[in-house]
């Protein structure tokens, strides 16, 4: 039987995140993008993660795994680990991101620019970042 979700319990847990993924539970599904990762998929992955969880048989992630177990719509879990959560959050980003665009960039005297800092180019290859941190 899943818990009842207890927004005490997950008190590391930032107001704005609560509210977009609680805004996002209640937003259309409809796909948004193409080839975005559908609910029953998400779903499906976070039973997966529990069971792993589960067989590390350690107190931390017995943890992420009750918590994980309590996510379901209109009760969300707010785990970093809970691919539920991270598709809504996810999808909130994009609509918010695609309105303003659409009310504040998107003219034809406009060009829309993308600033990051990741570089272009992996500085470290997949595997040895623990040797490039000791560095």
């Amino acid at each position: 039987m899943r818990k009842k979700y207890n927004p005490k319990q997950f008190a590391n847990v930032k107001p704005w995140i609560i509210a977009a993924v609680a805004e996002e539970d209640r937003s259309d599904p409809a796909e948004m993008w193409k080839n975005e990762q559908s609910l029953s998929e998400c779903s499906k992955v976070r039973l997966q993660r529990i069971t792993f969880l589960r067989k590390q048989n350690t107190p931390p992630a017995s943890a992420v795994a009750d918590r994980l177990q309590t996510c379901k719509t209109g009760f969300r879990c707010l785990s970093g680990a809970c691919p539920e959560c991270g598709r809504l959050i996810q999808r909130w980003l994009v609509r918010k991101s695609r309105n303003f665009i659409a009310r504040h960039i998107e003219h034809p005297k406009k060009t829309l620019v993308a600033i990051t800092i990741a570089p272009a180019s992996n500085l470290v290859q997949p595997g040895k970042l623990q040797q490039f941190l000791r560095w």
